[in-house]
């Protein structure tokens, strides 16, 4: 059993932005459960982003693995919990 993700990018034709599709079946899931990490870089497909997604028991713990990485590297969180990044409309 793998404990890879699937993705895709979806060009759009009304001119937005692509849409990054990420898809985590279970062993996925599993697997970054306890803070592993799956990365994606997206740098060799053309696109100017990397990702990483991992795991955690809820969003504090979440959160503080961002904090800490963030912290080890001296780069500033732009807090952006309140917003709402939803892609509008629905898909």
């Amino acid at each position: 059993m793998t404990t890879g993700f699937v993705f895709g990018v979806v060009e759009t034709v009304d001119g937005k932005p692509p849409i990054l599709m990420i898809g985590v079946p279970k062993a996925a899931w599993d697997h970054m459960a306890d803070g592993k990490c799956q990365t994606l870089d997206l740098t060799k497909a053309g696109y100017p982003i990397r990702i990483m997604l991992y795991g955690g028991a809820d969003q504090d713990a979440c959160r503080k693995i961002v904090e800490d990485a963030c912290r080890q590297l001296g780069v500033a969180i732009n807090d952006q919990r309140l917003r709402d990044f939803s892609i509008e409309p629905k898909p």
